[in-house]
């Protein structure tokens, strides 16, 4: 018997089709009829944003902390294996924060899983501070210029971090499905100076 779902064969040339949660492979039954079993695991990568939408941390919070986040999906729980955090300005050095001096209150970046906070990056006040309390082993550049992608829009740099959370925990930092679990940033301090700031969480979709 063939069956052709939206013309698209996977690689053992059995149809496949894909709905909201990915692709799927249909399996005929010995009746004829369509069956289809899930891919249950899906790539992930997000940018935190807060509660309006924003993904640029470049902002005011040294008189209300301003909070992005990503919060657990009602349908799948996700892994977060990596944090990859962009600090672009028009100069960027180890001892200020972009181009900003030394931040007065700091900068965090924190998991809230069960009620529980657990601190990633925690009060960094410079690019390197979360340079260390990242414990990334990949580096790239000399010692001025180490995790800086230079002129990365002709006239402005990035510090560039990564957090490898898988490092630590073997399948990644889990936001339980249909749960409260939050991962979560915090600025504490005026930040607007900023040309971008974002933080992105990458890693997989798992399905029930």
């Amino acid at each position: 018997m063939s069956v052709t779902v939206d013309g698209i064969l996977g690689p053992d040339g059995k149809p496949w089709f894909s709905d909201d949660k990915g692709f799927q492979h249909v399996v005929v039954r010995d009746d004829g009829a369509l069956k289809s079993g899930p891919n249950r695991l899906t790539f992930f990568s997000q940018l935190l944003k807060t509660s309006a939408g924003v993904t640029n941390q470049g902002v005011n919070g040294s008189v209300t902390p301003v909070i992005s986040f990503i919060a657990a999906s009602p349908d799948f729980d996700i892994h977060i294996m990596k944090i990859l955090i962009k600090i672009q300005d028009t100069a960027v050095t180890h001892q200020s924060f972009g181009n900003i001096s030394l931040l007065t209150n700091g900068f965090d970046i924190l998991s809230i899983e069960n009620g529980i906070e657990t601190f990633f990056i925690e009060k960094a006040k410079t690019g390197g501070d979360v340079i260390i309390q990242s414990a990334t082993t990949l580096a790239w550049g000399d010692d001025a210029s180490s995790f800086e992608l230079t002129n990365i829009t002709g006239t402005e740099d990035a510090t560039v971090v990564v957090i490898p959370v898988s490092d630590f925990i073997p399948k990644g930092l889990r936001l339980g499905r249909d749960s409260r679990d939050l991962l979560c940033a915090v600025v504490n301090d005026d930040l607007t100076g900023l040309t971008d700031f974002t933080i992105r969480a990458i890693g997989f979709k798992h399905f029930p």
